[in-house]
């Protein structure tokens, strides 16, 4: 975290608490701009997502992340399959 902070690929929120994130989870960079395949869920966004602490939340996050992922192919370690 502290290296996405000073590489600007992320900001602090507004009120200390954490970091800056659209509602789908897509970390924003210093001047505001969502970060391709950075995402976070849970306590770091609690500063413009509050209620995104407790399990129920977080299970919620990480399920839609996981589809959001999928749907756009965005998923580590995906290898392109070539067809003979």
């Amino acid at each position: 975290m502290a290296q996405l902070l000073r590489e600007g690929l992320t900001a602090p929120d507004p009120l200390q608490l954490g970091i800056v994130a659209e509602a789908d989870g897509r970390l924003l960079d210093a001047d505001g701009n969502p970060q391709p395949g950075l995402y976070g869920i849970g306590s770091p966004l609690r500063g413009n997502l509050w209620e995104c602490t407790a399990m129920p939340e977080i299970r919620g996050a990480a399920n839609r992340l996981a589809q959001t992922l999928t749907a756009s192919g965005d998923t580590p370690g995906r290898q392109a399959v070539s067809q003979a």
